[in-house]
């Protein structure tokens, strides 16, 4: 549960859970396979996506091999339609404990040299190249590691340390606000069906646990409720999020002024995201970082960090300059015979391409500077004068600008 050192303050990924009035025992996705065969350990490699989500190949019934994601915050088995079909894999009916309803008999799962036999998976289609998802239930009789700095993910059959509180963690039980939403029994414990790994955290003055998702971009994220008890540093900066189940959201990220502590490591001033979802959580930003190790059957967690003091960097989104700046490099280039070039956030017409609207005597002409980006003289219009009398628009062939209202135009 959440707490609070002081009085007043209440306490996507690819996120499959259960869903109110399920009961665990049903037919169902987030069972654990029937039978885990591993004769020795071993390792293949993760695939990272551009946000660092791991996904690794996957043969399923003796087909693929498939591209899954390996998602921490889903305790469920998910297969996309095509694998199905192709596999052959029969309909055993619908899952009434997640909301992925059509489900089907898996003989055989393969992950490198480990096998995991007779196991039911929800069918359901997903995007950017994923075939299905691998929850954490699939990895319930064995030790897992995801080496995240150098794209490796092993399995055996160990067991991890008595947790020491440092490096070494117990798993949690999600909070209560988390485990209402979710209609799971509040003495829910550590491993149970339908509950993702959780990890005790402490973050300015609040205390409590989150849920560790492979498949989510950000840094560390927290109920808007929460957004009180942070010391923000800025404005926040406002994003689009829509899960499976979690449905369409709202995200707004911001630097907190506080030291999100975990075990031994602490990040300074993390980037924290709010959304109008319960339950905190921690996604690939922070744990990107680690090697994590998980013994689900003893209920525990190694994180390897390379240094207990984490800072994040500076993100564009955070600096109008830098972020204006950024997005100024599209504009770079050639037109005709004259050049745009870009310095210190302001774009410049060079003076030795062009005639009347370069001024005479100096070497370059100032176009558009990063915190006028909406003015009247935006880039759109300082391109206008880098095509003005050139006659030839081929050079630019595909560029988009931005017009003088904002709006991309295709110059």
């Amino acid at each position: 549960m959440l707490t609070t050192t002081t009085s007043g303050v209440a306490a996507l990924g690819l996120l499959f859970v259960l869903v109110p009035g399920a009961a665990a025992q049903d037919l169902s996705a987030v069972s654990p396979p029937t039978r885990t065969l591993l004769p020795a350990p071993i390792e293949v490699e993760l695939i990272p996506d551009a946000a660092g989500r791991p996904s690794v190949l996957v043969m399923i019934n003796g087909t693929g091999p498939w591209r899954f994601a390996v998602d921490l915050g889903a305790n469920a088995l998910v297969i996309g339609d095509t694998v199905a079909t192709a596999a052959g894999l029969a309909e055993i009916g619908v899952d009434t404990v997640t909301v992925l309803g059509r489900t089907v008999s898996v003989p055989s799962l393969e992950v490198g040299g480990a096998r995991f036999e007779e196991m039911a998976a929800g069918v359901f289609d997903l995007p950017g190249g994923i075939h299905g998802i691998l929850g954490f239930n699939v990895f319930n009789d064995l030790l897992i590691t995801f080496d995240f700095p150098n794209r490796r993910f092993r399995l055996e059959r160990d067991t991890l340390p008595v947790p020491d509180g440092v490096s070494t963690l117990a798993l949690a039980v999600p909070d209560a606000a988390r485990l209402a939403y979710l209609d799971i029994p509040a003495d829910a414990t550590t491993g149970q069906q339908g509950v993702q790994p959780h990890i005790a955290f402490a973050v300015g003055e609040l205390s409590g646990s989150a849920v560790l998702d492979t498949q989510a971009g950000g840094y560390f994220y927290l109920p808007d409720s929460l957004k009180c008890a942070m010391s923000l540093r800025g404005d926040t900066s406002q994003l689009a999020g829509q899960g499976p189940v979690m449905g369409q959201m709202t995200l707004r990220r911001v630097r907190v002024a506080d030291t999100l502590t975990v075990g031994a490591y602490r990040t300074v001033e993390p980037i924290v995201t709010f959304r109008d979802r319960p339950g905190p959580m921690f996604g690939m930003g922070f744990l990107g970082q680690f090697v994590l190790s998980f013994d689900q059957r003893n209920g525990r967690v190694r994180l390897t960090g390379p240094d207990d003091v984490i800072t994040v960097p500076v993100q564009t989104w955070e600096s109008p300059v830098e972020a204006r700046a950024a997005d100024l490099e599209q504009y770079v280039g050639v037109y005709g015979n004259r050049e745009v070039t870009l310095d210190s956030g302001t774009l410049y017409l060079q003076a030795n391409r062009c005639g009347r609207w370069c001024v005479p005597g100096r070497e370059r002409t100032p176009g558009f500077r990063a915190e006028a980006g909406d003015g009247s003289d935006g880039a759109g219009s300082l391109l206008a004068r880098a095509y003005s009398g050139s006659g030839n628009r081929g050079c630019a062939r595909g560029f988009a600008g931005r017009g003088d209202s904002g709006a991309h135009t295709r110059w």
